[in-house]
């Protein structure tokens, strides 16, 4: 009964989801590997140098769960997953005069107003409009 239990050591099996998209490995961990993955990272080292680990291991952590989870694994877009991880703290930059920060609004909202706003610039990015998938952000 025990014996097909999963430990931490034993790599999770492929999802469909996740075989449909490029990967690299990052710290042991398959990643989606798509251009607007690799622009989003770039995106949040740039603009949340202090929080660009934080986001790395959210990445990670996230994309981990979901592969352990045959449930998750089969209905959660792990480019989508890879995104709003990526971004989801711009609202928190504290540069003098950020683009991102509002005097009237939590940091939640700025976060998600910016990853909206950087997905609206990409030319992938401006694609998840037609399928659902900016709403997500």
């Amino acid at each position: 009964m025990f014996s097909s239990a999963r430990t931490a050591a034993t790599l999770p099996p492929s999802s469909a989801l996740l075989d449909s998209f490029p990967v690299r490995e990052v710290a042991g961990v398959r990643v989606v590997d798509t251009p607007l993955v690799r622009d989003a990272e770039l995106y949040a080292r740039q603009h949340s140098t202090e929080l660009y680990k934080h986001v790395m291991r959210s990445m990670l952590f996230g994309t981990l769960i979901i592969q352990h989870n045959e449930t998750l694994a089969s209905t959660v877009d792990p480019e989508t997953l890879a995104i709003t991880t990526l971004l989801h703290d711009l609202g928190l930059d504290r540069r003098p005069n950020s683009p991102f920060v509002s005097a009237d609004r939590r940091f939640e909202v700025d976060g998600a107003f910016a990853a909206r706003a950087f997905l609206e610039a990409h030319e992938e990015g401006r694609r998840w409009q037609d399928d659902g998938r900016m709403q997500l952000v």
